[in-house]
Order: structure tokens, then sequence, then C-alpha cells
């Protein structure tokens, strides 16, 4: 239960409820400095005063975090979240902030930290912690601002497009999470969080388990074999109890499990993708007795709005994303037959604002079983020879093929496609392929061509590029 504070009905509070009770437990670790709660609120107020003094003139500031330190962004929006600003989070790669429009509205930002950019208006933050005890104090109390938190999300293309969502919203979030005991893997853990940042899911997961009062770990490197890389570091790799990842992640540590030592390590947390038995396989195989989640989101709802938490066996439904929060509607949008049936696009109803309920379309391709929701795929249908074909659903089979470890499907010059990356030092019949496949998909579904490639081209969080 949290104490009350004048943060109370802010997401803040939770961060600010671990500071009050636990300020000398460790919170964040990140490129070999580890910040204790205390550490890390000394540093949020230094930020807080930083935007109090820049935007004293804007009666509901906007600021824009462009950080490459995965470190600095982190705590920067948890000020953000202290003084109720609207927060736009920018990724790693080049974007022209003057001109940001979010649908058809452009976007004021008052105020840029960034570790990327100088110039008017633009500041770094200083995170060396500081020898003195933290201050419980703030240096202004917090004012009301609209909330909106924005994000560049990579949809079902994996190009870049700017969604939003509010402050309210996450909080809803995340006191059902708590309040139904929905996520009991992110409390008192040592978890390293693998998404960037800036991604939702990445943002997402931090404060989940910032809320559970856990010790996170950032990987230092963003590339994608970084956060395998800081598992060989056995101060790190021996103490991680939980990680959490996107599928495309977990491919990549797959091929170093058996060189890896991760004693302590006891749940793995998946987000972002389609996930295969053969993957979640390898990792029971190696992992002595691990706990999963599926989590299922969308950028418009950060924190899930479902959960799939399992103990793995070989007869489980991984496209399972289990039950749906109960703060949450699930419409199902069937383009034939109208809203209310078992299977089609889902739509999730939410309380945007105290005042405002939206339908948010996911684009994804839904089954209801028993009040459990079951991922089909997306809606990145293509037209092939008359017939209408999900990419991801052959890509599904594919990928759970012996000696395929990735692949993507595609129409080229009205080709149907299949690039596929092989299992390291394997070279797969293409025949055994096309058979094993066959017993999968119906005849229409089968790529005409299929091409062994060394890489499919994804965007930083691991999505294909399509």
């Amino acid at each position: 239960m949290k104490q009350k504070t004048s943060f109370d009905n802010l997401l803040f509070a939770w961060f600010y409820d671990h500071v009050t009770r636990n300020q000398e437990e460790p919170y964040l670790t990140y490129k070999g400095t580890t910040l204790s709660y205390g550490d890390a609120f000394n540093i949020i107020r230094k930020v807080i005063h930083i935007i109090l003094t820049n935007t004293a003139a804007h009666g509901h500031p906007s600021v824009a975090l462009y950080f490459q330190d995965q470190q600095k962004l982190l705590l920067s929006f948890w000020a953000c979240m202290a003084l109720e600003v609207d927060v736009i989070l920018v990724p790693e790669r080049p974007v022209a902030l003057e001109g940001l429009r979010y649908k058809d509205q452009k976007l004021e930002i008052d105020l840029v930290l960034s570790d990327l950019l100088q110039g008017s208006n633009c500041y770094d933050i200083d995170t060396r912690p500081e020898n003195s005890p933290a201050s419980l104090q703030l240096d202004s109390p917090a004012r009301s601002g609209s909330k909106n938190i924005y994000f560049f999300t990579s949809g079902t293309t994996g190009k870049a497009q700017l969604v939003r969502t509010t402050g309210h919203q996450w909080l809803r979030a995340i006191t059902c999470l708590r309040e139904n005991s929905l996520m009991p893997y992110t409390v008192g853990q040592k978890a390293l969080i693998t998404v960037p940042l800036f991604h939702s899911y990445g943002l997402s997961a931090a404060v989940e388990y910032t809320v559970g009062g856990s010790h996170i770990f950032l990987p230092g490197h963003r590339e994608s074999i970084g956060p395998v890389q800081c598992l060989f570091d056995k101060s790190i790799g021996h103490q991680i109890t939980a990680i959490e990842g996107v599928p495309y992640f977990y491919q990549q540590m797959s091929l170093f499990l058996n060189r890896l030592s991760l004693p302590a390590l006891k749940h793995i947390g998946m987000g972002g993708d389609c996930v295969t038995d053969k993957l979640i396989s390898k990792f029971e195989q190696k992992i002595a007795s691990p706990t999963f989640s599926i989590r299922y989101g969308i950028t418009e709802i950060p924190s899930a709005v479902s959960i799939h938490y399992f103990d793995y066996n070989p007869g489980i439904c991984l496209r399972s994303l289990g039950k749906i929060l109960p703060i949450y509607q699930v419409k199902l949008l069937n383009e034939k037959q109208g809203t209310g049936e078992t299977s089609g696009e889902m739509l999730v109803g939410c309380q945007y604002l105290p005042d405002q309920f939206i339908d948010i379309h996911t684009h994804d391709i839904i089954e209801m079983i028993q009040g459990e929701i079951k991922f089909e795929g997306r809606k990145i249908f293509i037209k092939y020879k008359g017939y209408k074909i999900n990419p991801q659903e052959i890509e599904y089979h594919l990928n759970n093929l012996n000696n395929v470890f990735e692949s993507k499907v595609h129409l080229s010059n009205g080709v149907l496609r299949a690039e596929i990356v092989p299992v390291a030092n394997t070279i797969p019949e293409l025949k055994v392929l096309r058979t094993s496949l066959a017993q999968k998909l119906p005849k229409e579904f089968l790529p005409e061509r299929i091409e062994l490639v060394e890489s499919i081209q994804r965007n930083t969080v691991g999505k294909i590029i399509r």
C-alpha cells in the first residue's frame, strides 16, 4: 500500500513511494554505475529544476527527451511525470523536432533534454550521484498539465509514426496491474530491460519493475547484440533474475545460451511480436524452471492490455495473450459481419482521460476463447492470386521449422517470396522446407520462391521492415 503524498493520482507516486521507503536500495545500474532510489531522486530533482527554470512562461509545457544515454532518459521521464508536463520520447535515429506533428496537430516543443543535440533551449543533464542523502522535498509542487505522452512507434510496417497516450490512462493500467497482482514477476527483481526506453514496451517495463521495487539494469550498448553482450559480464549475468525483451532479442541470445552463465535467472518476459514453441523450449531446456510472460500491449496503452503468465509445457498455446485487464473493453471488428463476433480485428476501449473514453484500432487479428485472446496476426494482408494472405502467418510456421532462424514473406513483382535466415552452420533443404510448410498451410499460402539470405532488415527494436 502506497503512502499518501502530494503526488497521489500521478504516475510518479509509485516511484516516490519507494524513495520514501527504500531510498538506500539499488534502483538503476547502467554502464557500471548503480544509483539507489535516493540517488535517482536527487538527480530527478535537478532535472525538475531545469524544466521549471526553462518553461516558467508556459502554462502547459511540452518537453522532448532525446537521449542516447538510457539512464538519463528514464530519470528525465520521471521528472516530467512529477511535473505533469507533456513529454515526447524521441528515438536515437535522427528526427526533425521542428514541425513535428501528431495527426493534424503541430507539436510545440518548449524544452529539449538531450545528450545528442545542442542549441537554444536544449539541455543535457548530470547523472553523477551526490554524496548527501536524498532530500524528499521538491523545489516546486507538481502542477496540473495535460500530461500527454508521445511515442514513435513502428506499427505494422517497421517505419516510425507518432502516437499518443496519457498519464491518466497509464496510471489506471499500472494501478490495475498492482491491485490484481497480474505482474507478480516484477516485484523485487534484478531485471535486465533490453528494449530501448524510447519504445513503449521498454519504458513500460521500466515503470512496471520500478513499481515492483526492483533493481533495473540497462544495457550500455544499443546495437542488436549489445544487450546479450552485457550478460557475459559475470557481475551482471550472475545477478539477473528477470529479463524483458522482444522475441528477436531472444533469438540472438539463444545462439549464446551454452556460453552464458545465468544462475539466478527465473523469469523471461516477452512482448512486441509472435513467440514460437521452438524459441521458448530452448530457454526452458537451458534455464532451470523459469516462468514466462507474454505481454500484449499497444503504444497508445503502454502498460499491458493483457498478460499470459505461465510455466512452460509443450502443449501450451503460445499465441494466447491471456485475459484482458478488467479496465479495458475488447470489441472485435469483423469486416463482413460487424462487431461482436468471436474473431476479427481487435478494438480496445479505454478511459483515455477522466471524462473521455475512446476505442483504439489495434490492426491485430485475434480470436476470443473463453475470455482469453488468441493472437492470429497483424492486419498486414497482401492480395495474392485472388487470396487475402497474412505474411506473418506464414512466417510463424516457417520460424518453427528445423534449421530456420528467422524469415520474411513478401510479395515482389507478383511473386510470393520467402526469405529465410538459416540456423548457423546449417543449409536447409528447400524441398524439405516446402513439404513441412505444406503440412501446416493451404496450398494458396505456400511461397513460390524460398531464398536463403544472410540477414533480414529490422528496425531498432527488432521489428521487420516491410
